[in-house]
């Protein structure tokens, strides 16, 4: 499956964000599949700080020289990326709601946790674990990671929930001492 789509928008009947990803089945003749799952207050208090982190922790792996500056590099990465998004509509285009089926039902998973799986040279992998039946796993590019980032930022902002997610903010004068002699 490829993905097609990430929307996230808040549910104020809820008091949670749903996630929806939207899928291309190569299989079945591009049929659109969905999997939905909500985002508690909590889930995403805990998931940003992990996301973050992860961001850094690729770019430190992939980059080792750069490893210092990973916090700027991930800074960087995410508004390049959402610039690039929005020159070419990523986050004008609606999501479309054309659906042929739900891998894993309509209703969406309620997440116990996330984890996040960084490795060398490859995306980020995002493993939604439900309290209950299955969950998914999904390999989010630098890109695409930034474009979620940017959803969950807008959704919570929606929310109203009395936190923001911030991007890591660098301090100019944390460089590390260097030995002139």
């Amino acid at each position: 499956m490829e993905l097609h789509q990430i929307h996230v928008h808040y549910q104020p009947g809820q008091d949670r964000l749903l996630a929806k990803f939207s899928f291309n089945d190569a299989a079945a003749d591009q049929a659109r599949q969905e999997i939905r799952c909500f985002l508690t207050r909590r889930i995403t208090m805990r998931l940003w700080p992990a996301m973050l982190e992860s961001m850094s922790k690729q770019v430190a792996i992939n980059q080792p020289a750069s490893a210092m500056f990973s916090k700027d590099i991930v800074q960087m990465e995410h508004q390049s990326s959402v610039v690039l998004l929005e020159q070419n509509g990523g986050f004008s285009t609606p999501y479309q709601e054309q659906v042929q089926t739900w891998p894993l039902g309509e209703t969406p998973l309620l997440l116990e946790t996330i984890q996040i799986h960084v490795q060398q040279d490859q995306p980020i992998q995002f493993e939604f674990v439900p309290l209950t039946d299955t969950g998914f796993s999904i390999n989010l590019t630098p890109v695409v990671l930034h474009a979620f980032c940017k959803l969950l930022q807008t959704a919570v902002t929606e929310a109203d929930w009395g936190f923001e997610l911030e991007m890591p903010v660098t301090d100019q004068n944390a460089l590390p001492a260097h030995r002139l002699n």
